[in-house]
């Protein structure tokens, strides 16, 4: 069965880096109240920063795909945010620096401007957090000749990526950099990046409302309706709005689906200890002053959740999230749902989580995508109804590197081992009951761990002429064929596809160790054969 989309979307995700098997890379927005100032972590604690680098460095460079048979653009825009990891060590080779940052992909016919952009964005990014990371190891090595110790053993920067919106009209990112070298605690900020979609052209502020001049007043009216007045710098709010942009209209911001919200880093306007501030003004009855080709309220939708943002899901609904790692259980975290002022809270079980708002049909539903152990994931499905925030079910999969946008076509990760362990990807929409329904019928395989497996000796087998042939032929394949995974059910086979196109369907037994295909074991028949542990 041919997908463009698909094809595209694990090309984009494949050029940006996509882990498997041991490490982790769910795009988490830190969360960092007052009283909770510890970081989000994304990653199991039992592995270490070297051993994460080395990862990403052997499965990249494990995981290139093919790209001698890619199809033409899908019509559609598809987002991709895979996290890339990097560190700097001492003379020794030891870890004393370890951040992150987002790799934005875009891909889909008539967006090609769009991708260049984001590519460029990337590449601003890296090179940010590259000579950041030069500098906290310079702090590093100082504070360990003067003898003092780091937190965790190495200092941190990283920038995490969330999308807010992905349409034909604008692709809005915020992005939360957070970083610690030393000092009384860490310190995080907002950036954001606005693009026109089709022409990928970045919009600042000036380009979205039709009054600039009377923004920094419009923006003081709602901080102050919103937050105590007592916490900020100056009681003339408007006037620290104009000392902290000045004339430039590079304001923090983002467009979403039902709105658009302007983000305070801490220090912007108040002390540390009141943390930020984010104030949102909805499409429909507070935003005139916002240029009406870049609204948007739509019946179906996906969009990353913020925390202590407040969403609006009526005319009488409203409700903020917030998440934080429950420290006394290393495995656990607690979502804290606020509704109509009543607050609910949720413990779940994971080393890491970031929520999801998901409208279709106008019902509402939160997707909270969870970290699990050993690079699984899993998505807890929760609906909001008349104030009520009630849980409809689980999922055992997750949307690891992707940027859902669209309740009616987005990609959910798993994990096979069959002949080898690789991640898996498959199309799914939403369904009226809120849990994701498939739109495909199988699992499309990246060799995210093994590349491709190579005969041993020769073989007899199911051989498709191509992707799309309903009936095989019983073909010997003979010794040295090289042969990439494809496709897959999960369960009794895998499909692999040969360098000329045509598609071998091999039948491993799973329910003793080690698999074998016709009572041969696999490690007889391939070479290339890995299973992550």
């Amino acid at each position: 069965m041919k997908n463009r989309i698909i094809a595209l979307f694990i090309a984009a995700v494949l050029s940006a880096g996509l882990i498997a098997g041991c490490s982790s890379s769910v795009s988490d927005v830190k969360n960092e109240p007052e009283e909770k100032q510890e970081e989000v972590q994304t990653e199991p604690e039992e592995e270490s920063p070297e051993e994460s680098a080395e990862k990403v460095e052997e499965e990249s460079s494990a995981g290139e795909a093919k790209a001698e048979d890619e199809e033409e653009p899908a019509e559609g825009l598809v987002i991709s945010t895979a996290k890339e990891f990097i560190s700097r060590t001492d003379d020794d080779g030891k870890v004393i620096a370890y951040g992150h940052y987002p790799v934005i992909k875009a891909s889909g016919k008539d967006y090609e401007k769009l991708s260049k952009a984001l590519d460029d964005f990337t590449d601003s990014l890296k090179a940010d957090v590259e000579k950041n990371l030069d500098d906290i190891a310079d702090f590093a090595k100082e504070d360990i000749k003067d003898g003092r110790d780091l937190p965790g053993g190495y200092y941190t920067y990283n920038c995490d990526a969330l999308i807010t919106r992905a349409d034909e009209e604008v692709v809005s990112i915020l992005l939360t950099y957070d970083t610690f070298s030393g000092g009384a605690h860490p310190s995080s900020w907002f950036v954001s990046g606005v693009y026109d979609s089709k022409g990928g052209e970045e919009l600042n502020i000036g380009n979205v409302v039709k009054d600039m001049d009377s923004l920094p007043k419009t923006l003081s009216d709602k901080l102050l309706s919103e937050y105590d007045k007592e916490m900020f710098f100056d009681e003339d709010v408007e006037g620290l709005i104009k000392e902290a942009y000045g004339d430039d209209d590079k304001y923090v911001f983002t467009l979403d689906n039902g709105g658009i919200c302007f983000y305070f880093s801490a220090y912007q306007l108040a002390p540390y200890a009141s943390g930020s501030q984010i104030v949102t003004f909805d499409y429909d009855d507070e935003a005139d002053f916002v240029l009406d080709v870049y609204k948007e309220n739509v019946d179906n939708m996906i969009e990353g959740i913020i925390p202590e943002k407040k969403y609006r899901f009526s005319d009488s609904d409203k409700a903020s999230f917030s998440w934080y790692a429950n420290y006394e259980d290393d495995y656990e975290y607690e979502l804290d749902v606020e509704i109509n002022g009543k607050q609910v809270s949720e413990t779940i079980t994971c080393a890491g989580m970031q929520p999801y708002l998901v409208k279709k049909d106008g019902k509402y539903f939160i997707y909270v995508n969870e970290l699990q152990m050993n690079d699984y994931q899993s998505i807890d499905i929760y609906k909001i109804q008349a104030g009520v925030f009630k849980k409809v079910g689980s999922f055992e999969r997750g949307f690891r590197d992707t940027s859902p946008t669209d309740p009616d076509n987005f990609y959910l990760a798993g994990r096979t081992d069959l002949l080898s362990t690789n991640n898996t990807y498959r199309s799914y929409h939403v369904g009226d009951d809120g849990m994701p329904v498939a739109n495909e019928e199988y699992d499309h395989v990246v060799g995210s761990v093994s590349e491709k497996l190579t005969l041993k000796k020769d073989i007899e087998a199911e051989v498709y002429a191509d992707e799309d042939a309903s009936e095989p032929e019983k073909t010997t394949l003979e010794k040295g064929t090289v042969l990439y995974y494809f496709r897959t059910d999960n369960e009794t086979f895998m499909d692999m596809k040969t360098e000329d196109g045509r598609i071998v369907r091999f039948y491993p037994k799973t329910g003793e160790w080690p698999q074998t295909i016709d009572g041969t074991d696999i490690e007889e028949l391939f070479d290339g054969v890995m299973f992550a542990g």
